[in-house]
């Protein structure tokens, strides 16, 4: 054989042994993550306090540590096997596991925040969510709740996996953040024309930076903003004919509505117009109404609408009105005091052009109050004006989808208008801010029309899958550049109202504990409401479920090993590890108690933590006596 015929033989198997051992490779790195992930919801979990892989002994301080070599061993797999959907999808979902887990440890050794008001209820909420007691959505001033409790039972892992802190539901409250704008990037990336996905992405750049507050609430009115902007998108690729994107609508729709009952005209009327829309163009185009795919996705869409709607409908059943009910009375069965028309439209376009107003407040909690400004009123007119004209130009131009998105942008903002307007009472700044969303992607379709218009010509949709990955990420990075420079987490010092909620716990729990009372009946004075859901919070958390006298033999990281002498509530014995915040070996955690090994506590908790703030305390025969008879 001669060296050139040696040498081609050579090349023709280099392909085959390169695929061979991109396979190799693939499995070896999916197998090194899965164990990776498994590890890491043992660990945050607390299932485990170590877990064994391999060679090596991972422990809960690991977790940052593991979490990385988990993110470079699925962007491997994704890299190396980008060709196969299913292996690229595995891969992200698994990624985006790992980094909420990551969260949830990082959130779980910050300190423990004592809310007040609104996000002390948020909170005791999440907390009866976790407990598998909640039916219903976040309460009303109005005397009944929102919807459902979809936003609760999203954020009730995240929650428990932070240890019962109030960091777990602001790191729930940015996955599902990320995971709308990666909805509307990933249908704008596929569907879009150029022009609109670079105006689209300037524009929700640009609102994010300008209207941050709103994404680092927990608060409910705030929460379903973003998700609002992902259902347009998917209801405009629906309009279109993507007709197996209606459950994904359904649950977006569905998650809007039970959080914030005003959006609820806005997220059904979208989701009836799109699957209108799909219907009539499928009658024009093929001479039908419903298509089997059509017909299978509306099916699905039923089962997930009954799961999603499980609480609300079993809280129906169960209680008598029901909350359901009780809503609709509300709003359809008694007479109130309505805005008048034009005070209602003076709101409206204030909220459609409030990115725009340098004195625009996103984070109001009072009623709205309008600007000094007349412009706005000219310029939300001005756009539906050209957003309706836009409409017929993109059609004209084949833009479907682009046509389809203008079209929902406009029926948003007239549902909107008919929304403010049916307001009961004074206007709500926080109740209408999500319209400045809507407004913000109004601006954006008229200006990729103006593009098109000035341009004269599109480019031809032809994006590979690369391409839509590409433009996905660029926007869910954006998203984390803006969010990272944002200051989220408590600061180190208590506030007042912090510092008052304590100590009128410490109050309450010594005056509990003195006198024998379990169930003590609470006065609210005047102005004091908001104080007093921060102490009912506080006394849900205080429900431990074990209390016992015992000796501390160790710390290892943040994990404490006790010999139980004597167990008050609970069946815990011998030696029992569990976890608690610690930093060192002699330290004091959440209320000035230190822990030092070789001493005796009276230790409780739940859930294998080791609660602080005067839950567990050095040991004295006066307060075991009293921690025996209240067990």
């Amino acid at each position: 054989m001669t060296a050139a015929a040696f040498e081609g033989i050579h090349l023709v198997m280099l392909p085959a042994t390169l695929t061979r051992a991109r396979r190799v490779v693939i499995l070896a790195a999916a197998a090194l993550a899965i164990v990776d992930l498994i590890a890491l919801i043992l660990l945050v979990s607390g299932a485990q306090n170590r877990v064994w892989v391999g060679f090596r002994v991972i422990r809960v301080r690991d977790v940052a540590g593991a979490a990385l070599v988990g993110a470079v061993l699925c962007g491997i797999v994704m890299l190396l096997g980008w060709q196969r959907r299913a292996i690229r999808y595995a891969a992200l979902v698994t990624l985006a596991a790992v980094a909420a887990l990551a969260m949830a440890n990082a959130t779980a050794s910050s300190r423990r925040a004592f809310p007040i008001g609104d996000l002390a209820l948020l909170e005791s909420y999440t907390l009866m969510a976790t407990q598998r007691k909640l039916v219903v959505g976040p309460y009303s001033r109005y005397g009944w709740h929102h919807p459902g409790p979809l936003y609760f039972w999203i954020a009730a892992p995240f929650y428990a996996l932070a240890k019962f802190k109030t960091s777990g539901i602001h790191v729930a409250v940015q996955c599902i953040n990320a995971s709308s704008l990666l909805i509307a990037a990933w249908i704008a990336a596929r569907f879009a024309s150029p022009a609109l996905v670079a105006t689209i992405f300037v524009a929700i750049v640009g609102y994010l930076w300008r209207a941050w507050r709103l994404f680092v609430s927990l608060w409910n009115p705030h929460v379903p903003i973003l998700p609002t902007i992902a259902l347009t998108f998917v209801c405009a690729a629906i309009a279109c004919g993507e007709v197996g994107l209606i459950p994904l609508a359904a649950f977006l729709a569905s998650f809007i509505a039970q959080t914030s009952v005003g959006l609820l005209p806005c997220a059904a009327g979208l989701c009836l117009i799109a699957i209108f829309s799909a219907a009539a163009q499928s009658r024009r185009e093929r001479g039908v109404w419903m298509e089997a795919g059509t017909r299978r996705a509306i099916h699905r869409t039923a089962w997930l609408l009954i799961l999603l709607w499980s609480g609300p409908i079993a809280d129906q059943i169960v209680n008598s009105p029901g909350n359901l009910r009780q809503t609709a009375l509300f709003f359809f069965g008694e007479s109130h005091e309505r805005p008048a028309l034009g005070n209602a439209f003076v709101a409206w376009a204030d909220n459609t052009t409030g990115t725009f107003l340098p004195g625009f407040e996103f984070d109001g909690g009072g009623p709205f109050i309008p600007s000094r400004e007349s412009w706005p009123l000219v310029a939300a007119v001005l756009q539906l004006i050209l957003l309706a004209s836009s409409i017929v130009w993109f059609r004209a131009k084949g833009r479907r989808f682009d046509a389809a998105f203008a079209g929902v942008v406009l029926a948003a903002l007239t549902i909107g208008f008919w929304s403010i307007s049916r307001v009961v009472g004074l206007i709500p700044a926080y109740g209408i801010v999500w319209i400045t969303g809507i407004g913000v992607l109004a601006t954006a379709t008229l200006c990729a029309a103006g593009i098109g218009l000035f341009t004269g010509r599109f480019v031809p949709l032809d994006r590979p899958a690369r391409a839509t990955a590409t433009i996905c990420s660029i926007f869910l990075l954006a998203y984390g550049a803006i969010i990272w420079q944002i200051p989220t987490r408590h600061p180190e010092r208590l506030s007042r109202d912090e510092r008052q909620v304590i100590a009128l716990f410490d109050n309450l729990r010594e005056y509990c504990e003195r006198s024998g009372t379990r169930r003590p009946l609470i006065r609210l004075g005047p102005d004091m409401w908001a104080i007093a859901a921060g102490l009912g919070l506080q006394l849900q958390l205080a429900n431990r479920d074990f209390a016992f006298d015992g000796t501390l033999t160790a710390i290892d990281g943040d994990q404490a090993t006790f010999t139980v002498n004597e167990s008050f509530i609970g069946e815990l014995a011998g030696s029992v590890t569990l976890t608690a915040p610690v930093s060192s070996e002699d330290i004091s955690f959440e209320g000035g108690t230190e822990l030092v090994p070789g001493e005796r506590y009276l230790v409780s908790g739940d859930d294998g933590i080791v609660w602080g703030c005067g839950f567990t305390q050095p040991y004295s025969d006066s307060l075991a006596a009293e921690w025996a008879s209240a067990g």
